[in-house]
């Protein structure tokens, strides 16, 4: 129904007796803070819905003062339900919105849908897409009627529909939809919940999404300018990339179009290693690497530093602080995920902005760890990539050397975030939170009291017994980096090829490392067939909290992936809970980012002896009896000095 200034008073008195709502918004564009609330769609557990326009260019609004008394309803509601609804509530804070009162809870139903709609299996968690996959291309028809008005009307600007410009009866259909959807996917997912025992799953999802409201809202400051010396660096660096470009072409071409760089690569006579899903040349990142030529090499670098300056540093050029979005139900295993920018994949290690002399073992150092991360994006069919050639190393030729400000031949994405001023950062680090997770699983009495040793170091206690080396080598390094290797894979269940291609070696290799792994640690091998029968008798497993996986027939290797990685998800997102109810009042000290298994916060300067230790033992304490260790690091000046 759409709210007209005859009935407002009508509806807000039927909205007023009621505690639990469904809650979306439209406006003009993304930015929370600065685009226009075109309208407020709100519906009851009856279905009924209403929409009340505020913003639009044309026809009737309702006033600032009928919008803020329906703000008022829903700050003494007990649940507020919406998708992807931290969004929502950004905007509604601006109008007097609080989502901290009391008693007041807010659910993000794509979170139910992960924990209670096992049928779903499509990989976006759009509003959309989950309505048509449950109730047929039909239910999203209204979508395509708003989008071909806006379209008629030159009301889409970079494929963003401006809501504010069509008429408060045409949003009112959308909106109201949304709502309606929103709804019943809830009530949906709400009866799959109840069925699999997730509801205190559920439960500690709706805790944290306030802790991740306050995370994104209070973000991270950006060094401005730093952010513009990084960016000159990389823009003169990718001048000179070009010209060696066209200088092995022989003539000037699009180093970013893909189309235009396979005809670089014929005309030197080399041919595209694999095809596209239509059957055209590919020239991905796994093609590129298959490529042992100079080309291969600056073309793959060039994509790389254009991709990092368009993900990090001009959006932290374009704001003094850094707010991205994190969604507790972007991960199947419960990690968290985030956007704008993906805190996930940003580069951990200084990048290399000129040409570096390597030695044979910074050589295979970086060439496994370049092999590993591109082997974990092969899609399943795909073949593995056996080799990173050399041409395809110097942008991440300092390997994990520590930011050195004074280099310029240095720039680090982790630089551009720093403390506000009066205040340090500090990042408390989970120490192989993996692998501790996974030992633990073991119920060894002996592991467990070896956990519990600062001295505790399973990566080296590993390459010590696969390699036989000792740490006394000059290359132990590159071997505990190959244990590493062979830890995770046995975690993750790969087999003894795709094990040996990780590591550069044969099947017969890799399987004999596994072998002498699973001898020197009791129950290993015990708990993953274990683990993998069960996945394959029952169809499902849960971690130690009781989260549920669906476990499809033949992928029963996953299951300890999902085991471990799920366990240590959800010991972070607890957590998180937990340090955000210590210090929801205390200016002194603010969790700021959360990035795999480390957590970075914003202490006042002087109040750091507190809450240092403070912090690191909490996040030590766990109700699984773990014997986890967590690693405090004074990031000053900036979160790229983490541990200098």
């Amino acid at each position: 129904m759409l709210v007209t200034p005859e009935i407002q008073n009508e509806v807000l008195n039927i909205l007023s007796t009621q505690k639990i709502f469904f809650v979306d918004i439209e406006s003009s564009g993304l930015d929370t803070s600065l685009d226009i609330l075109a309208g407020i769609g709100v519906g009851i557990c009856s279905g009924k819905t209403y929409y009340f326009p505020h913003g639009h260019k044309q026809g009737v609004n309702l006033s600032i003062e009928v919008i803020k008394n329906l703000i008022e309803i829903l700050n003494n509601a007990d649940l507020l339900i919406g998708w992807n609804f931290k969004f929502d509530v950004k905007f509604l804070m601006r109008f007097g919105f609080n989502p901290w009162s009391k008693g007041l809870h807010l659910a993000d139903v794509p979170v139910a849908v992960r924990l209670g709609c096992p049928d779903f299996t499509g990989m976006k968690f759009g509003l959309k897409e989950v309505t048509k996959a449950f109730y047929g291309s039909d239910a999203v028809e209204y979508v395509k009627e708003l989008s071909a008005l806006m379209r008629r009307n030159k009301w889409t600007k970079n494929l963003r529909h401006n809501y504010t410009l069509p008429l408060p009866a045409d949003v009112a259909v959308y909106c109201e939809k949304d709502v309606e959807w929103t709804r019943q996917i809830y009530y949906r997912a709400l009866c799959g919940i109840h069925h699999y025992n997730q509801d205190h799953i559920w439960n500690m999802a709706i805790n944290q999404t306030k802790t991740l409201l306050r995370m994104e809202i209070r973000g991270v400051a950006t060094d401005q300018d730093y952010c513009l010396k990084a960016m000159s660096r990389i823009e003169s660096r990718l001048k000179w990339l070009e010209e060696q470009c066209y200088a092995l072409v022989g003539y000037e071409f699009n180093v970013d179009a893909p189309l235009q760089v396979g005809d670089a690569f014929k005309t030197l006579g080399i041919e595209a290693a694999k095809k596209t899903k239509l059957g055209t040349d590919s020239w991905d990142e796994s093609a590129l690497y298959s490529i042992d030529h100079p080309l291969a090499g600056y073309v793959k670098e060039h994509r790389t530093l254009v991709k990092y300056l368009s993900t990090y540093l001009t959006p932290a050029l374009a704001a003094a602080a850094l707010h991205t979005t994190y969604r507790n139900w972007g991960a199947v295993t419960g990690r968290l995920s985030s956007s704008d920018p993906p805190l996930q994949v940003m580069p951990r290690s200084p990048l290399a902005l000129t040409t570096i002399e390597l030695t044979d073992i910074e050589k295979k150092e970086i060439q496994l760890a370049l092999l590993t991360k591109a082997n974990a994006k092969i899609k399943q069919g795909e073949l593995p990539i056996r080799v990173i050639p050399d041409c395809h190393l110097s942008l991440f030729a300092f390997g994990n050397k520590p930011f050195d400000e004074n280099d310029d031949r240095m720039v680090a994405i982790k630089r551009l975030y720093v403390a506000r001023p009066g205040y340090v950062l500090y990042s408390f680090d989970y120490a192989q939170m993996e692998v501790r997770v996974f030992l633990s699983y073991l119920n060894n009495p002996e592991i467990l009291e070896r956990m519990k040793l600062d001295s505790f170091e399973p990566h080296a206690e590993t390459a010590i017994l696969a390699y036989g080396v000792s740490k006394e080598q000059s290359d132990f390094k590159f071997y505990r980096q190959c244990a590493k290797c062979i830890t995770f894979g046995i975690m993750y269940g790969l087999g003894n090829e795709r094990l040996g291609v990780q590591l550069g070696t044969t099947a017969e290799i890799a399987k004999g490392y596994k072998s002498r792994y699973f001898a020197a640690i009791p129950g290993a091998k015990r708990f993953i067939d274990d683990t993998s029968y069960s996945a394959k008798i029952n169809g499902y497993l849960e971690n130690r909290f009781g989260r549920r996986y669906v476990i499809p027939f033949g992928r029963e290797y996953i299951g300890v992936n999902y085991k471990v990685q799920g366990t240590s998800a959800d010991i972070l997102n607890y957590k998180m809970i937990e340090l955000d109810d210590m210090f929801v009042n205390d200016d002194n000290c603010h969790m700021l980012l959360q990035v795999h298994d480390e957590l970075v916060f914003e202490i006042k300067i002087g109040f750091e002896n507190y809450y240092v230790p403070l912090i690191k033992q909490s996040m030590e304490q766990n109700t699984l009896g773990i014997p986890l260790r967590v690693d405090p690091s004074k990031c000053e000046p900036s979160l790229a000095s983490k541990g200098v």
